[in-house]
Order: C-alpha cells, then sequence, then structure tokens
C-alpha cells in the first residue's frame, strides 16, 4: 500500500478556524524565518518564511493571524505606511496585497523569476518589487505595472535582493543586487548613482545610507559618498537596518548575533541567543525594542539592553506519512523531523520515540511508517540507506541495509500480511526492492525496473509483490523476485501503487496527474481524471466501491469505479500527501504538509474534525462547529483572537472554553464513547468585553472603560492573583474607582513585598472576560505623628503560616453509598501534612490541621496529635473554613483535602461538581434543589468559602469517585468520567489562585478497588512525599506542590492499569501563580503510606445436600472481610466486592452439617494451584467464619 510521495516545502503553521472568533495554536512558522517587519504604530509585528506563510504577531510573541496563498516561501514582507494593509512577495514569482484581517486584495504578477524583495511607496500609494529575474519594478495597488526598470542589467547580470523607495518623498528606489552593487534610480528610471553593497537600508530623512558586504559596514550620503566604514562580526553580515533616531545600525550576522552600533562604528550591544545562522533585522517604530529572525526558525523581541522580551516561535514539522493499526484503535505518524508519533485513538494519548539513525539527524526526515499487522512493532524509512523495526517503546528490532548511501532518496516499506517478511524499494540512485525477513535477513531482490522504485506492496495474501517507479511502470513479482506483468500507460513517474481488498485489482497514481485501475493481467479498467498536480496516494475503499486518490493539488476526490468523481474533499492548505479509509470505511483520513490530519465523511465529503499535532505529546482536534478538545500542554498556548472591531483583540482561551471545549471530543466522534456530542449552535458570535485603561493613586484604584460590542458587565479586582471584588461597577458607569485598603488582608505585609492588583472586565452578558490587567502596588504608609494607624499593618515582617483541612465521607445514609477508604485516607493525609508541614512551618502556631471524617472520634487515630476533628457535615465544613477565614494572612497556606462521593449535575457552562455529605442516601437525592443546598458542597459554594480566606497560596485535592452502578466485571472497559465534571472543576482554579488536582474515579468499584488499602490518588501523594516526588536537600525533603501533583498524575493510570477503571487525574494551576513548598520530609515513617496488600473478592458456600448457602456463611465472611478492610493501615488483606480482579484471590467451599455440627470443605484460588485450607467443625456460624479468615490469612501469608 506504501508509495513516495513529493513533498513542497509548504510547512503551514496553523490556524484554526472557529468562525468568529479563531481559535489559535500558534504553532508558528514550520521553516526558517527570512523576513520581519514592524506595523508603523508597532503593535504588531510580521514574519515570512519558507514555508510559504507570512504570520501577524502582537508584540507579545502572541499569533493574530497567517496568510496563507502564496504556493513557495515568503521572500519579503512590509506593512504600508499607515499601517492598514501587508504586502508579501514570494519565491512563486508574486507579490501579493492584503488587508490587516488577512485577506487577499490583489495579486502582482509579471516577474518571470523568484521575488526577493517588497517596499511601499512614502505615500502608500505604490509599490516596488525586485526579482531574480534581474529587474525592479513600481506597481499601483490595483496590480498594475506602472515601470520596469530594467536597464539593471547594463550593470550587473544578477537578482535584485533588496529594494527601498527613500523616505523623502520617494525621491529615490534604491536597489540592491547579488554582486554586491546597489543602484540608486530616480523616479524616471535613470541610475544615478553606484554604491557598493549587497543590502542597505536609508536613514529616517532619506539623505543616507548604510550597506553590508561580507562582515563589513559602510555608512554613504545619496551623492555616492563612504563616510564611514567598521567591521566586528566574525562571518558575513545578512541584514542590516536604520534605527528610527538616526543614529543608530542595526545588524544581523552569519555569527549567530545582531549588534547595535553608533555611527562612528562603535558596538554598543551585541544579541546573542539565535541557535543558527540570523536571516533578518528590524527596529521597533519608537526604536525601543529590535526584532530578529533566524534560521533556527523563531524571531526575538529585544530591548537595547540585550534582554530578550519575547520570542516568535515555530512548534512542529509536518506530518508526512502515517498509518492505522489493524484494530483501527492507534495512528503511528512520520514527520520531517527525527520522531516517530503514536497517537491512540481510544484514549486520547500521544505518545513518540525518537529514531536512532546514527547519523546526522537533519536527515531524520520519516518517508514512509507502518505498522507490523499485531501492531506490536513500527517499521520507518527515512533517506538513509538503513531502514529500521522499533517496538513500541522505541527499541530497534532491526536493520534493513539496502542500497548504496544517497540522501536524496525517498524510500517505500510495508510488512507482508503475515508480518513475517519487510519488503523495501526506493532511493533516487536505487532501481531494485528486496524483502528481508523478521531476523534482518535479506530473502528476495525484484530487479527490473530501469529508474528509482517510488512504491511497494504486498498483495492481500501476501504471495505477490507491487512495485511502482519513476521509470512510468509498475510491476508484479512472485516472492522469488520473477517479473510477472509489468503495468504500462502511466505518461509521468508512478509516484503510488496499490492491491484492490480482494487482490484482484492494482490502483496507481502518478505525476501526471491521473489515477488508473489495472486487471493483473496488466490492462487498464479505468483513468480517473481530475487532478491539477502529481498523485501521492490512491486508496480503495474497504468494499471496493470507492476509489480514493490525493494530490499535491490541496485536495483529495472520490470516485466510483466507473471514473464519475463523487466528490473533492476541499480544506487542507497545502498539498494532500496520504489518504486512506478508516473504521471499516466509516470514515476517511487525510494528511498535508498543511500539518494537519482531517477526517472527512465517505458519504457527501463533509469535513468532521481535524487533527493537529504540536509536538511529541501535544495535540489539538477541531471540528466544524468549533468544538475542540486538546492535551493539557497545547491549551496552555491556545487562544482566541478576535478582528470584528477592526483591532486585533486576544482573548483567553478560558473565556470562550467552556462554550467550545468537549472532552473526550475524539471518543465521541469514534464510538469510543457513548456520550452525545453537544450543539454549539449559535455561539459563533461573540460580544466583546469593555477597553480598560487604569491607574493607580494613592491608595485608589481608577479606571477608565470604553464600551465595545459587548457592552459592560462585571468588573472584578484580584489582589496578588486573588479575586477580592467580584464587581466594583454595578451601575455599569465608564468611570469607576475602588479603594483598595479594603483588600488590606490579601497584601503582603513585608516591606519588600510588591502586590500585584489585577483587573478583569466582562461583557454585559458576564460570558466573556478579558485578559488578566495588571499593575503593581505599594500601599500608602501614614504619616509619622498624625496618630492614623489604620495603615499600620500593612508593612513589617510576617511569618507564613499553613492550614490544612482533610475531609473523608465513608459513611452515609444508604450502607450500599458507603466507602473503606475516605476516612482513612482524611485521616492519614491530616496526620502526614501535621508533621511535614510542622517541619517547615516549625514556629509555634504556624500550622494548624483540621480533620473532618465520618467516624467516631474515638476510631480516628488522630490522639495524642494536635489534630481538630470534627463530623464531616456540610455545616461543620463551612464553618472549619470561616474559622480560618479570621485568622488567614495573605502569606499562609491553605491546603484542603476532600474524599468521598462526587457527582456533577447540570450541561456545559451550568455544570457543577457537588461534594456529597454523610446524609446522602442516593445520588438521584441530588437532583432535588432543597437537598443540593442542604446536604452537598458544590463547587461554587467551595470557591466561595475558599476566596473568602486571605491565604494566597492554595491547595485543592479531590480524591472523589462517580459512584454509579456496581460492575460485575471490573475489567470489562474503562469508564470516562463525564465531560460535564472536568469542566466543573476546572472553572474553579482561576478564580481562587488555587492548585487543583482531581483524582476521580469512574465508580465505587474503582476508587475502591486497590491493594493499598488507600484510594490511588492519595496513595500516590504520600509516595510522592516519601521521598520519590520531592526536592532532596541537606535539612530534609521539600514537597513542592507543583512536582508532588504532577508525580501522582502520571502515577494513579500506572497504579490502576490492572484494573482499567480509573481515569487519569486531571491538574490545574492558576495562570498567574508559581509553584511552593508545603512541608519538609525528614522522617519518612512519619507519612501514612500503607503497603501494597492482598485482594479478596466475592466467595461461593454451598450447603452440599441444598446447593444453597441456607447459612449465610457468604453475607457473613464478607462481613469479616469488610472490618478487616476497615482497619486500615492494620489490615492484613483488602476486600473488593466484585467478582473479577486481577491477582486476587477468592474463596470457595462446600459444607454438611451433621448433628448441629458444621463441617467444610474449602480451597483458597489465587494466582497459583488452588489451596486447600482445614477448618476445625463447628457448631457456630460466626465461630466458623472467624476460622475460616484466619485459615485464608495463613494461607495468603504462605502463598505469597
Amino acid at each position: 500500500m506504501k508509495r513516495l510521495f513529493y513533498l513542497l516545502p509548504l510547512l503551514l503553521p496553523l490556524v484554526i478556524q472557529a468562525q468568529r472568533p479563531e481559535l489559535m495554536v500558534p504553532k508558528g512558522h514550520a521553516s526558517y524565518i527570512s523576513a520581519v517587519a514592524y506595523s508603523p504604530d508597532g503593535q504588531l509585528i510580521l514574519t515570512g518564511s519558507e514555508d510559504n506563510t507570512a504570520i501577524l504577531w502582537d508584540r507579545k510573541g502572541r499569533q493574530l493571524k497567517t496568510l496563507r496563498g502564496h504556493q513557495e516561501g515568503v521572500t519579503a514582507v512590509a506593512f504600508s505606511p499607515k499601517g492598514k494593509n501587508i504586502l508579501t512577495g514570494s519565491r512563486d514569482k508574486t507579490a501579493k496585497l492584503w488587508s490587516l484581517d488577512g485577506k487577499e486584495l490583489q495579486t502582482f504578477e509579471g516577474h518571470w523569476s523568484e521575488i526577493l524583495t517588497v517596499a511601499f511607496s512614502p505615500d502608500g500609494n505604490e509599490i516596488v518589487t525586485g526579482s531574480d529575474d534581474q529587474t525592479t519594478r513600481r506597481w499601483n495597488l490595483e496590480g498594475q505595472e506602472l515601470q520596469k526598470l530594467d536597464n539593471h542589467t547594463d550593470y550587473v547580470r544578477a537578482g535584485v535582493y533588496d529594494v527601498e523607495v527613500s523616505p523623502d518623498s520617494g525621491k529615490y528606489i534604491a536597489a540592491g543586487s547579488g554582486v554586491d552593487t546597489i543602484l540608486l534610480w530616480n523616479p524616471e528610471g535613470k541610475v544615478e548613482k553606484i554604491i557598493k553593497g549587497f543590502r542597505f537600508a536609508f536613514s529616517p530623512g532619506g539623505d543616507s545610507l548604510v550597506t553590508i558586504k561580507g562582515n563589513t559596514v559602510s555608512i554613504w550620503n545619496t551623492a555616492g559618498e563612504e563616510l564611514n566604514t567598521f567591521q566586528g562580526h566574525t562571518q558575513r553580515i545578512k541584514d542590516v537596518a536604520f534605527a528610527p533616531d538616526g543614529e543608530h545600525i542595526l545588524t544581523a550576522s552569519e555569527d549567530r548575533t545582531a549588534i547595535l552600533w553608533d555611527l562612528n562604528g562603535t558596538a554598543v550591544q551585541t544579541f546573542r541567543g539565535h541557535e543558527h545562522h540570523l536571516s533578518t533585522v528590524a527596529f521597533s517604530p519608537d526604536g525601543q525594542r529590535v526584532l530578529t529572525a533566524s534560521l533556527d526558525k523563531t524571531a526575538r523581541i529585544w530591548n537595547l539592553q540585550g534582554h530578550p522580551q519575547a520570542t516568535l516561535r515555530g512548534y512542529s514539522p509536518a506530518i508526512s506519512d502515517f498509518d492505522l493499526s489493524n484494530d483501527g484503535e492507534k495512528i503511528v505518524l512520520g514527520a520531517l523531523d527525527t520522531t516517530i508519533r503514536i497517537f491512540d485513538l481510544k484514549e486520547n494519548q500521544l505518545s513518540g520515540f525518537p529514531l536512532q539513525l546514527g547519523f546526522d539527524t537533519d536527515l531524520g526526515n520519516v518517508y514512509d511508517v507502518e505498522f507490523s499487522p499485531d501492531g506490536n512493532s513500527v517499521l520507518t524509512a527515512t533517506p538513509y540507506p538503513t531502514l529500521e523495526r522499533y517496538d513500541m517503546q522505541g527499541k530497534v528490532l532491526n536493520r534493513f541495509t539496502t542500497y548504496a548511501a544517497d540522501y536524496s532518496g525517498a524510500p517505500s516499506a510495508t510488512f507482508s500480511p503475515k508480518g513475517d517478511l519487510v519488503l523495501i524499494g526506493g532511493g533516487s540512485e536505487d532501481y531494485f526492492a528486496r524483502t528481508w525477513d523478521t531476523n534482518g535477513e535479506q530473502k528476495s531482490v525484484f530487479e527490473g525496473h530501469q529508474y528509482s522504485i517510488s512504491s511497494v506492496a504486498f498483495s492481500p495474501t501476501g504471495d505477490t509483490v507491487l512495485t511502482g517507479s519513476s521509470d512510468k511502470t509498475a510491476k508484479l513479482w512472485d516472492l522469488e523476485g520473477h517479473e510477472l506483468v509489468s503495468l504500462e500507460g502511466h505518461e509521468h513517474f508512478i509516484s503510488t501503487a496499490v492491491f484492490s481488498p480482494d487482490g484482484k485489482q492494482i490502483l496507481t497514481g502518478g505525476f501526471d496527474q491521473v489515477a488508473k485501475l489495472w486487471n493483473l493481467d496488466g490492462t487498464v479498467e479505468r483513468t480517473f481524471t481530475g487532478h491539477t498536480s502529481w498523485l501521492n496516494a490512491v486508496a480503495f475503499s474497504p468494499d471496493q466501491q470507492q476509489i480514493l486518490t490525493c494530490s499535491g493539488d490541496q485536495t483529495a476526490k472520490v470516485w466510483d469505479l466507473n471514473g464519475q468523481e463523487l466528490f473533492t474533499l476541499r480544506g487542507h492548505s497545502n498539498g494532500v500527501l496520504f489518504a486512506d479509509y478508516l473504521q471499516n470505511g466509516k470514515y476517511i483520513i487525510t494528511t498535508s504538509s498543511d500539518q494537519t490530519l482531517r477526517l472527512w465523511s465517505p458519504v457527501n465529503g463533509e469535513e468532521i474534525a481535524t487533527f493537529y499535532f504540536i509536538n511529541d505529546y501535544d495535540w489539538v482536534l477541531t471540528t466544524p462547529s468549533g468544538l475542540f478538545d486538546a492535551s493539557d500542554g497545547a491549551m496552555a498556548n491556545m487562544f482566541y483572537v478576535d478582528y470584528s472591531t477592526g483591532k486585533y483583540t486576544v482573548i483567553a482561551l478560558e473565556q470562550l472554553k467552556y462554550r467550545y471545549w468537549e472532552p473526550g471530543l475524539l471518543q465521541k466522534i469514534l464510538g469510543f464513547s457513548n456520550q452525545p456530542i453537544r450543539s454549539v449552535e449559535g455561539l459563533d458570535q461573540i460580544a466583546l468585553y469593555p477597553d480598560l485603561s487604569p491607574s493607580i493613586e494613592q491608595d485608589q484604584l481608577k479606571i477608565q472603560i470604553q464600551e465595545r460590542s459587548g457592552g459592560i458587565g462585571i468588573l472584578s479586582v484580584f489582589v496578588n492573583g486573588k479575586e477580592v471584588a467580584r464587581d466594583i461597577n454595578p451601575q455599569r458607569q465608564n468611570q469607576v474607582s475602588y479603594d483598595l485598603s479594603q483588600a488590606k488582608k490579601y497584601l503582603f505585609h513585608h516591606p519588600d513585598s510588591v502586590n500585584h492588583i489585577g483587573l478583569v472586565a466582562f461583557n454585559e452578558a458576564g460570558w466573556l472576560k478579558s485578559n488578566f490587567i495588571e499593575l503593581e502596588y505599594r500601599p500608602a504608609k501614614s504619616a509619622k505623628g498624625e496618630g492614623d494607624s489604620s495603615n499600620s499593618g500593612w508593612v513589617g515582617q510576617s511569618n507564613p503560616k499553613m492550614y490544612v483541612v482533610s475531609i473523608g465521607t465513608s459513611d452515609y445514609a444508604a450502607p450500599g453509598m458507603n466507602l473503606k477508604f475516605a476516612n482513612q485516607d482524611a485521616t492519614s493525609i491530616a496526620l502526614s501534612m501535621q508533621s511535614v508541614g510542622g517541619n517547615l512551618f516549625a514556629n509555634g502556631d504556624s500550622l494548624e490541621v483540621y480533620c473532618l471524617t465520618t467516624s467516631t472520634q474515638d476510631s480516628t487515630d488522630l490522639s495524642g496529635s494536635s489534630v481538630h476533628w470534627q463530623f464531616a457535615n456540610k455545616e461543620n465544613i463551612k464553618s472549619t473554613l470561616e474559622l480560618i477565614k479570621t485568622r488567614a494572612k495573605a502569606e499562609d497556606i491553605l491546603l484542603v483535602y476532600l474524599s468521598g462521593h462526587g457527582k456533577t449535575y447540570g450541561d456545559g457552562e451550568n455544570a457543577q461538581f457537588y461534594y456529597l455529605t454523610t446524609s446522602i442516601a442516593s445520588e438521584d437525592m441530588i437532583k432535588v434543589e432543597d437537598i443540593r443546598n442542604k446536604y452537598t458542597v458544590s463547587s461554587d459554594e467551595l470557591t466561595q468559602w475558599i476566596n473568602q480566606i486571605a491565604a494566597l497560596k492554595q491547595v485543592l485535592i479531590i480524591d472523589a469517585c462517580n459512584s454509579g452502578k456496581v460492575v460485575e466485571n471490573l475489567t470489562g472497559g474503562a469508564r470516562n468520567l463525564n465531560s460535564s465534571q472536568i469542566l466543573a472543576l476546572d472553572r474553579m482554579k482561576d478564580r481562587t489562585g488555587m492548585f487543583v488536582l482531581s483524582g476521580s474515579a469512574a465508580d465505587k468499584v474503582s476508587y475502591e478497588a486497590s491493594e493499598y488499602g488507600q484510594g490511588l490518588l492519595t496513595y500516590s501523594l504520600l509516595q510522592g512525599m516519601v521521598g520519590v516526588a520531592t526536592r532532596r536537600t541537606a535539612v530534609g525533603d521539600y514537597v513542592d506542590v507543583m512536582k508532588l501533583f504532577q508525580y501522582a498524575r502520571n502515577e494513579v493510570p500506572r497504579l490502576a492499569a490492572t484494573i482499567n477503571g480509573i481515569q487519569t487525574p486531571m491538574l490545574g494551576f492558576p495562570t498567574t501563580g508559581a509553584s511552593f513548598d508545603i512541608g519538609i520530609v525528614k522522617d519518612p515513617g512519619s507519612i501514612l503510606i500503607n503497603k501494597k496488600k492482598p485482594v479478596l473478592i466475592r466467595s461461593v458456600f454451598l450447603n452440599q445436600t441444598l446447593l444453597d448457602d441456607d447459612l449465610g456463611l457468604i453475607e457473613l465472611l464478607e462481613k469479616k472481610f469488610r472490618e478487616e478492610t476497615e482497619r486500615g493501615k492494620k489490615a492484613d488483606l483488602i476486600y473488593v466486592d466484585t467478582n473479577q480482579y486481577p491477582g486476587a484471590y477468592s474463596v470457595k467451599g462446600l459444607y454438611t452439617i451433621k448433628e448441629g455440627m458444621i463441617s467444610i470443605r474449602l480451597k483458597l484460588f489465587g494466582n497459583d494451584e488452588p489451596q486447600e485450607l482445614n477448618i476445625d467443625p463447628t457448631d457456630d456460624p460466626e465461630r466458623l467464619v472467624q476460622n475460616i479468615l484466619k485459615a485464608v490469612k495463613k494461607g495468603i501469608q504462605e502463598t505469597e
């Protein structure tokens, strides 16, 4: 099935169309940046790249718009003098005029070679282009050529690499050539001066210019007199710019540096940091920033002191090839880099491993990649004579050396249907194909093509080989290498060739822009004509009723077998490299040089979804309706962009996330989840929040408010990242002030501290809010002797304190809801934090720990400790947090832990998470509003209670389960969390400034199913404290909250892998907060972590005569097992109420009753042979089960 595709260098960055506004995943450029420009107001930056695009950025380095339309690399960019239009020049021989919102306005055609430079006239009414065709041309904005300065060849025969119109009303047009000659033309087209140099820049006044040649900088007047010359770079200078003040010059060099010079040639500042040659430079209009671009695919903004201010960065290469596993659950991706990526469609997981090539990694482009039939290994082909087979962890299993060293080849490779052979062909100097066994031994050589092989395939039965070649033929062979049939009829290279699913026909595609359907005897059955560029791949539908083709013309096409085009798949912005059917023909999947994979309907050709792979582990999925899902790492860099007001506005992802984010979107599309996909109809338009202009005078925060399309809504004030006033503008005025003394308790007390005041403005409807606007603030101090001490508490030394509230609910109103570990886990967290927190917050009253459980006070294991215990109900939870509210200050830390049942109620933006307290008897009870209000703690209530506590460093851990129906077979398949729960928990973190870790299990059984006698999240946290996720120092192991959370997030899925029933924990952290320590571990024994314990599952006992358990021994024994489990750390075993559990023990027995005496024949089943247990007869069932428990413990101990 494999083929050779021909890559254009069109590696487009990503802009996801979410109608309005646009969802932006700022991947940046995929190739090096060749040109840069600042907008006249300094607010925007424009870059052009060899990836065929130009990108518009804001000065913070955020990508705003990608301009797509050129067919080859963008070599030059410019803003119009008023900043309303953009001009680009390209190697595709055209220049293009764009509006600021990215609409293509005009194409300038006439050059017969690539355009290398562009410029606007000072009045913005004309443009000038310079080309490798050795001409400079002047155009009006309607695309008409006004003047061609072609007598350039009278002086030099070389392309025009630089062109500018002098700032003094266009007195000169200057053009620099590739042979270090710059010509100054007057408006009539006459050359007035010739100056030596390669590239140049006019001074702001237009009376002088600076030129570069080699590593030399020269300054000239327009009369052609050299005023100064100097050197300093160690390698060739690539670009130069004049500062707006006319007193400084900036140069970019192949030595990876830029240098700022004064006019005397003194180096004022050197800018270092790029990892490759610099290509171009520019000044900001105010001269306070410089912009550099490099072959390292980045542009960087610097201040004049040489400090980087922002980086405009690219993230990933184009996906060059992919293959589907036979079970349809995984995709392996090859890319134009040295990494193999595997995406699990069912689990939403992206993993990867680097190629182990043993040579220059610049040659690591993956041209072909394929799963083995069993899905346990991957075959890769790169432009190198050795191909590799890897296992799924990236270990090299085999290397297949094929042809003589030739780095320009593009090999093709495939497995035989049984997976016992590998077929390889390709490379521009290799005309053979070869088969190998999986031990690396060559079996056969297929010799007969006149040029390189582009595609190889096995027949479905594996007894025939198909090859396609640049010699315009495809050939059929037997496995010994004997040619059977030659398929001749293409007029150009064959790029791809495949067998039909039944093996009775062949489909080929070529550079002649057609596909051909063949019979096995070499006769052409049908020709498919319609593409306007070469074909990269062809495929049959699984039922053989459709033909699929894809091409460099940016489309894929679906045809019937009669050659009739059914529909065209349009949407890719670059050549389509590969296409195939997914899930037995339910979907079509395509990949392109535009860095996307797309899903389509094979019925009507409509786009269903688009994949974007950001790096080795991060990904994004979108739908045409605007829904999206993404990995955490991808979402950290995503945002929305709006241009509806004629001005670019960046909207944080979180502001629209809850409208469009659909967790588990891919699984819902592919049918791995039965949850419905919600509609977002009517949510395309947005009503923008107002613009804010804030300032602080004394202790008064003053804000000017400018209304935009969405009106004026809530205006919130934050102090040091915590919301302290929800709305300071209830009257919706255009000017408002706020007395910061009201937020006194949230301010840092130390005299050297700087407080940060933040503002967030909402639109009138309240569903869209602005980005965080921040100001620095130091409170005004009272004057001495005035007798006013109201501000005296705002300064002075203050020691931080930690408050811990650990809550567990094991006992509910209905026994069927009871949990085993919640109380124990809350107690373990409380005592462990008492230990490690006491080591960090050591001065007297610097630690308060509260533990609320549904145990009786005498059974909490808290006696002798300083932990404060209360019964866990809603009233006591609230009162405990209110008590802390009266004591806490800004420097303090708050840690809240919740263990028990959790449930979500409501949909979408209205969904909330509810923690169920002891009075709840059924999950359905939360549907009644009065019961919800009285007996549950909602995420909104928790947010409100926590926000009222001044402590600015806050941690929330929720180890709650979604209890549902108890499943009979725990390993029968994972049950995903309801996506509404993820939304509800995620919504809390930025209003509270809180770190949130949620380890919600799918159901009660999953939550309780642990060999550790603790919830898996709690166990992982405690395990992390015992040196695994700490920062080791001489005084002890510091517990860093982010490091601990990340460890637990990764460890829980690993621990849960054997039971397949725990959702990966969700980790959230505030956008404005940094991590911090919550304790020091000096004695690991003080961490109450349980040891792994044996697990028992349901028992079976029958009266041998009645074949029924008339004595109720099953119930009696399970009661004993539960009592043993509830001993927590002291328990010898764990009981799980299910019929199946990997690695668990079970007890089965037959009993008889004779003359009142009960005799039992008992066996213990486990991993080994069943073990006979001897139990003495007794007349008391209670005593019998007690003896059984002892015998079971002894039997397990002997087994283990």
